[in-house]
């Protein structure tokens, strides 16, 4: 594995992280039918993005010259671009300086099939096994006389390391195309599969899962979703992350399928008294002063199923950035904690497994939650389907608190319901065997902090 050395200047708050899949206008797409596109999905993930906290904005009078400056005014957004170039053009200040081995090159280029009205990202290639600089980016402006705006943590261009000496030493080959009356029969019997399907509303998905027409299997890919690996060592921030992140969602990458751990009761595990009474009152003392709540966007699965629904969300979760900026001193906590609890979890499962980054979710009076499975849908024709998550194998909690009413925790295929305990913690697999859902809160604030679990080996065919 290759280890590329990003060091961010402090308080910058530039955003590095691996892209996503997701993008807006494939959101608008009736019934998310955009994702169904296995190439495009597949190179949405391409590379980590830059993307800044705030919004920019600024408008060029239409003059693109190379003589002078001053035909671009900024709006918004001044710490992290600078109008002193010309050619209707914008730097971007990355604020990053990477580190490579001299046999890796640092592509700079536009985010895959991300689209921002009226600029275009320039592409590059840096050496940045000696450069000493902060990665240098610029965009090229293509609409004159209106306000043009990047959307704070959207991401403005992609960062590849690729091997120029390893493409160098790639010879292509051209030959005359040359078919025969069995694959013309073949390509035949594809299309009208294809589309007989298609005229049901079905999607074949046939190259995707690399099979044709009759399901049997021609191939492989090489991945079928990016799984790119972020560790945070800044001292500032003070702690490590291990992302599960850019899973499609219909791409299982869990190697425990549904039904792995059996149904056993025996296997949602409560730990009283888990954290320390300084570990409680400080992370609780903090859920309650939190001011800043994240969103994330309403998402689907194939067939327009809601599998995360931004509303009932909305307001409720604080993200692991979130809780850092806040406060700094509580994530490390938190950090701690999981830590401690992945030697149980491992112990008794008897696997390893890999944390999701925590949260602190909040739960207001008549608020609740229908039973739900982590990982997958359980309802229905889609019940064993993976949802957003699959890589969600188990599910883990911190309890802030129990001063509340209702707000009882409970798994109807185990036929138990309980109120979790302040300070304890709880894990439990997260198949649709371990369906669970929360009593609506009665009376009073319930304080959570949930995490998840992929599996990454276990031992044995089942536990």
């Amino acid at each position: 594995m290759s280890i590329i050395k990003a060091e961010i200047i402090p308080g910058s708050n530039v955003i590095l992280e691996p892209l996503s899949i997701k993008r807006t206008w494939m959101d608008s797409v009736s019934n998310a039918h955009a994702y169904h596109c296995f190439p495009v999905s597949l190179a949405n993930g391409l590379g980590w993005g830059i993307s800044f906290p705030e919004d920019i904005s600024f408008i060029w009078d239409g003059i693109d010259t190379d003589r002078e400056e001053g035909h671009i005014k900024i709006l918004s957004g001044n710490n992290y671009i600078n109008e002193n170039r010309r050619s209707a053009t914008l730097s971007l200040n990355t604020n990053i300086r990477f580190t490579t081995d001299e046999n890796i090159t640092m592509l700079t280029m536009p985010v895959p099939n991300l689209f921002i009205d009226g600029i275009i990202p320039y592409t590059t290639l840096m050496s940045t096994s000696f450069y000493p600089n902060m990665l240098p980016a610029a965009i090229k402006i293509t609409k004159s006389n209106s306000v043009i705006t990047i959307p704070a943590k959207t991401p403005v261009i992609a960062i590849v390391p690729i091997s120029i000496a390893q493409i160098n030493a790639t010879e292509l080959e051209l030959h005359d195309f040359v078919t025969t009356q069995e694959e013309r029969n073949k390509n035949k019997s594809y299309g009208e599969v294809s589309q007989k399907l298609n005229q049901t509303g079905e999607w074949t998905h046939f190259y995707r899962d690399a099979t044709d027409e009759t399901k049997t299997k021609i191939g492989k890919h090489e991945i079928k979703a990016f799984r790119l690996k972020t560790t945070d060592k800044r001292k500032w921030y003070n702690y490590t992350m291990r992302i599960a992140t850019n899973i499609h969602s219909n791409d299982r990458f869990s190697i425990t399928p549904s039904g792995f751990f059996g149904s056993s009761v025996e296997n949602i595990v409560e730990l009283e008294n888990f954290m320390t009474d300084e570990e409680l009152y400080k992370i609780s003392t903090f859920a309650k002063t939190i001011t800043e709540w994240d969103y994330t966007e309403t998402r689907y699965n194939e067939d327009g199923t809601v599998i995360y629904d931004s509303e009932y969300w909305k307001d409720r979760v604080a993200t692991s950035n979130t809780i850092h900026k806040q406060n700094p001193e509580i994530y490390p906590i938190i950090e701690s904690m999981v830590s401690r609890l992945k030697i149980v979890v491992d112990d008794f499962f008897k696997v390893d497994a890999w944390a999701t980054n925590p949260a602190i979710v909040r739960w207001l009076p008549e608020q609740y939650q229908h039973p739900h499975a982590d990982k997958e849908l359980h309802e229905g024709e889609n019940a064993g389907k993976p949802n957003d998550f699959p890589y969600y194998d188990l599910a883990s909690l911190f309890y802030l608190n129990d001063d509340y009413e209702g707000g009882e925790l409970y798994f109807p295929k185990q036929e138990i319901r309980f109120k979790p305990k302040a300070g304890a913690a709880y894990f439990f697999p997260g198949d649709m065997n371990y369906i669970h859902g929360v009593s609506k809160i009665e009376k009073g604030i319930r304080y959570t902090c949930p995490f998840f679990w992929t599996i990454k080996s276990h031992k044995g065919k089942n536990v």
